[in-house]
């Protein structure tokens, strides 16, 4: 989460959220330009915009301070004059990484926080003070959990190595379920997965060569990654799977290798079958999937064990 905060100038008046009535400032608030705003996908950016104006009806007001736990720093003391009728917009930003720390944010300093039916909502305060008093305004977010589509039936579709290394479009879906563990390393971006399924069993991208373990590990995360994205893609899954990651964590190289052949026929078991109707398939893209592709792996030191 990484507050700022900065601000400007603003003539027109912001109808979308509600007025906080002072006998001076008013203040009114939105976060992405509304009163409210739900998200639920993650990391959300939220912009916070506050606009204070005056309302006395013959002289100029003072803004001596402004606060808001998002803002950096949370108080700001000021100086500001604002003529009849003028006003000033404060902005700053938030990034909720987690729907978890949205949840937190929202029940910490007694903050109202209201998990009903699986949502979490987030109310902060901005407030500008005067000499005699303040005005404070809100806005408000109402943080849901991701949604996780759910698994596609199972099909018996299969497709090899060969097809995840070189359809982009159908690489970019199998990513899009979140990050693959395969025990010695994480896939959490297009590009490393790409990268490992073009990765050279024999040489680092550094061109230092790798050793036995390295080439065993390689040759089994090749077909545990195709293994792992026909299960999301097609529903199509193996226990071999889990046996293949707690495998890759380890240094037994006869285990790791035991696994490659298996997997390997896991993969192409259905390769003959017609994909789903709704499956995107995609072009074949060699040159591009292989140009995307950033390789994440690197030596670790570690060496095969008995």
């Amino acid at each position: 989460m990484r507050p700022a905060c900065r601000w400007a100038g603003v003539a027109a008046m912001m109808l979308a959220a509600p007025l906080a009535r002072a006998h001076e400032l008013v203040c009114e608030k939105t976060v992405n330009g509304a009163a409210v705003v739900e998200v639920d996908s993650y990391p959300a950016t939220l912009t916070f915009q506050a606009t204070v104006r005056n309302v006395h009806p013959t002289d100029v007001s003072i803004v001596a301070w402004i606060s808001d736990r998002f803002m950096d720093p949370a108080r700001q003391e000021l100086d500001l004059a604002l003529p009849v009728g003028g006003s000033q917009t404060f902005e700053y930003g938030l990034t909720l990484d987690s729907y978890e720390e949205c949840v937190t944010l929202a029940g910490e300093a007694g903050m109202s926080c209201s998990t009903t039916g699986g949502c979490a909502r987030l109310d902060n305060r901005f407030a500008a003070g005067w000499e005699h008093g303040e005005a404070q305004c809100t806005a408000r977010v109402v943080c849901k959990p991701p949604e996780v589509p759910p698994p596609p039936p199972p099909s018996g579709v299969t497709r090899t190595l060969g097809f995840w290394k070189t359809h982009v479009d159908a690489a970019t879906a199998c990513i899009a379920g979140g990050p693959i563990d395969l025990g010695f390393t994480t896939i959490d971006t297009l590009e490393e997965l790409l990268g490992l399924l073009w990765a050279s069993p024999a040489r680092y991208v550094s061109g230092e060569p790798r050793d036995a373990l390295a080439r065993f590990r390689i040759l089994l995360a090749h077909q545990t990654a195709a293994a792992i994205c026909n299960g999301r893609a097609f529903g199509t899954s193996s226990p071999l799977v889990a046996d293949a990651v707690t495998a890759l964590g380890g240094t037994a190289c006869g285990d790791i290798k035991g696994l490659i052949d298996d997997l390997a026929a896991f993969n192409t078991q259905g390769d003959a079958l017609p994909f789903p109707d709704g499956f995107a398939v995609g072009p074949a893209q060699p040159v591009d999937a292989r140009a995307l592709g950033v390789d994440p792996t690197s030596p670790t030191g570690e060496t095969c064990s008995p």
